[in-house]
Order: structure tokens, then sequence, then C-alpha cells
């Protein structure tokens, strides 16, 4: 399954700074069982309507749980989450 993370910033100047910080605060999933890959993605498109970052986490569904209290998810929400001003969580089978 696909989790997507779909983030709008307060400061969408940072938008470039912190693709590679939050790339390798995912990126630590990948020790985790049933976690198989993570890309983070700026939004192409600079329009006030739009999302800044998708981080795209492809999982089975069974690592969701062990996902939702990883420390990297931790990190995300106390640190990050801060920084934003709304997020929209999908999921999807592939």
């Amino acid at each position: 399954m696909k989790h997507l993370i779909i983030a709008r910033l307060k400061d969408r100047q940072e938008k470039e700074k912190l693709v590679r910080p939050v790339q390798e605060l995912f990126d630590r999933l990948l020790e985790m069982p049933g976690i198989h890959a993570v890309r983070v993605l700026p939004c192409s498109v600079d329009l006030p309507n739009r999302y800044d970052l998708m981080i795209e986490i492809d999982m089975d569904r069974e690592a969701l749980d062990a996902y939702a209290a990883s420390e990297p998810h931790l990190t995300w929400k106390k640190e990050y989450g801060p920084l934003l001003e709304a997020k929209t969580i999908f999921d999807y089978e592939d």
C-alpha cells in the first residue's frame, strides 16, 4: 500500500530547504519490516491552492501501526508539525 502525507507549509519559501532533511528522517523507516520505499517530493507548481510536499511511503498494510509508533513519524509530528498550515493523509493499494 502507499501511505501519502501531503503537507502545506506555513512558510512556503522553506519548501526546497526541507526536502533533504525530511527525506533523511523518513529514510530511517527503511530499517523497519514492511517498509519498502520512501520518497519526499516538492510540488513543482507554485500556486496558492497547491500543497508543498508529498511524502510517499510504500509499505505493507500490516506495518501501518508500527509506522505510526515509530521514532521518525513521532519526530515528524513534533518537529515539523508546527511548520505546517495543513496536511492530508491518503492511503491506497496499488
